[in-house]
């Protein structure tokens, strides 16, 4: 899900909100198993084993969670809801483009989520366009990256609108049901409806997830960090054109011929080294009056200084500084460690408050799906790693094994979710801490006071390491459990051993 994630996120960034819509799917293919070979003896009159054989047969490979990411401009949402609060709207939907023989495959495999897939095959090529797909004409990238290919008979591309809604049965005539309930209907082509069920999933959500870092809390749509430097952008690139247009313009020479005094052809040919050659009638009487050199002024002169401010503007209003971006400052004094170290952190902040408003409206609601498709449509039973805060309890309890075979019984529980959103402690100061660390360990009153391993995992944690518990030491059962290290003076040690107090440990 790595890269639907970053999708999802770079959508929120470019366009003003990102959707992703977490599904469950299986991966079927084939899987080689071993049966015992053999025949039926008419004379012992049952099967006589003749050994074993390997024999391969349809099988789910995987089954699990997989995320779509929905182009912005396919999305449908609900206009009477913001953006971050899709979960109280009454539909949300979006455009996707698919294929024939993709829908195909997913009829055969749906057991009866997808149908009427057969009757699309009069739909091929510019027929089973949606005249609401609007997102390469929209867009225009089909004008920067020639990625437009107009769709013909030869191919059999098909667009699909996916439309989750929630709605009364009764009223639609579905069933009895006077309560709303959430259904997924899908028309492909703008003709056929291929799917069209209650969701029935036990979170009772939209499946689907919104970020938007840059939301102003009220707009479906709201203005994204490109968008509010567009005018910027726009001018900073008309600078720019306009100057290399004037310096095209300036080599290329701009003359004042008499025809009758020289041989045009000759002045046209666009090879460097000339030969130009005078008319018979002209012989004799001088170069200098036949051609004349136009003056060239170059209005454009101050467009590069004048790209340099507008570029530093924009860095400015998106918040693209220089130590964002990993550049250090130029300047002629010595950039001192305070200095460096504010800025890092400044600019560190200002990511934190970004990712911290992605995990507040989408990583919460996305990890929440996650695990509840997994408790109610997982039917086969795996293997997992232990991982978590409880890892060395599950260790306990099953000898140490880093992975547990688990079925669809086993997590049929109530369960929370702690999401992680990649922000950093950047109000902490980690040198400090390290310093003071330094001086804890050193001091033997100071050490019997503080806990100083929880002081290190502390200071990794603010450095960026998370997952420091993964070098800890493991206990081996039978082996001394875990006690907090404490200093004592020498002489009162070898006092307590004398006394038959104190064993050294091996």
């Amino acid at each position: 899900m790595a890269l639907a994630l970053h999708t999802t996120y770079r959508d929120g960034w470019a366009y003003g909100f990102g959707s992703v819509a977490p599904y469950w799917d299986k991966i079927y293919g084939k899987k080689t198993v071993v049966e015992e070979a053999g025949f039926f003896s008419a004379i012992f009159g049952r099967m006589m084993n003749t050994g074993q054989k390997r024999v391969s047969k349809d099988s789910v490979l995987y089954e699990g969670n997989f995320l779509r990411n929905i182009d912005p401009y396919m999305t449908l949402p609900d206009p009477n809801v913001p953006i971050q609060e899709i979960q109280k709207g009454e539909s949300f939907g979006w455009i996707e483009s698919s294929n024939y023989m993709e829908l195909l495959s997913k009829e055969k495999q749906s057991s009866g989520d997808f149908f009427n897939v057969r009757y699309l095959s009069e739909y091929r090529g510019t027929a089973g366009q949606s005249i609401y797909n609007k997102a390469k004409a929209s867009s225009g990238r089909e004008e920067r990256y020639g990625t437009g290919v107009t769709a013909n008979n030869s191919t059999s591309p098909i667009d699909i609108i996916y439309m989750y809604i929630n709605l009364i049965p009764k009223d639609w005539k579905l069933g009895s049901g006077e309560y709303p309930e959430k259904w997924l209907f899908c028309v492909a082509a703008d003709k056929v409806i291929i799917s069209a069920k209650p969701l029935g999933l036990n979170h009772n959500m939209f499946p689907v997830a919104t970020c938007s870092p840059d939301y102003d809390g009220y707009s479906v749509s709201p203005i994204s960090r490109l968008e509010l430097i567009g005018g910027l952008q726009t001018t900073l690139d008309w600078l720019v054109n306009s100057h290399i247009q004037n310096v095209r313009k300036s080599i290329n020479d701009m003359l004042v011929v008499d025809p009758s005094l020289v041989n045009i052809n000759d002045l046209l040919d666009p090879a460097p080294g000339k030969l130009i050659r005078m008319r018979r009638a002209a012989w004799g009487r001088g170069v200098d009056n036949a051609v004349k050199q136009l003056q060239v002024t170059d209005i454009t002169r101050s467009h590069i200084q004048d790209s340099a401010y507008i570029t530093e503007l924009i860095k400015t209003c998106s918040g693209s500084v220089d130590s964002v971006m990993g550049l250090a400052r130029t300047g002629s004094e010595r950039v001192s460690a305070d200095e460096s170290r504010g800025t890092r952190m400044a600019a560190l902040s200002r990511l934190s408050k970004a990712a911290k408003i992605v995990s507040l409206q989408m990583m919460w609601d996305l990890g929440y799906m996650l695990a509840s498709h997994t408790q109610q449509l997982m039917t086969k039973e795996l293997y997992v790693d232990t991982t978590g805060r409880w890892e060395e309890e599950l260790r306990s309890q099953y000898v140490d094994q880093s992975r547990i075979k688990v079925s669809p019984f086993d997590i049929s529980i109530d369960y929370d979710i702690q999401e992680a959103d990649g922000t950093l402690p950047t109000g902490e100061n980690a040198d400090v801490m390290t310093q003071l660390f330094q001086s804890i360990v050193s001091q033997p009153l100071l050490s019997t006071q503080f806990d100083t391993v929880r002081i290190f995992q502390r200071i990794c944690m603010m450095m960026g390491v998370k997952d420091v518990n993964e070098f800890k030491i493991r206990q081996q059962q039978g082996n001394l459990p875990n006690a907090a290290a404490v200093t004592r003076p020498d002489q009162a040690v070898l006092d307590q051993a004398q006394r038959g107090n104190l064993v050294p440990i091996e």
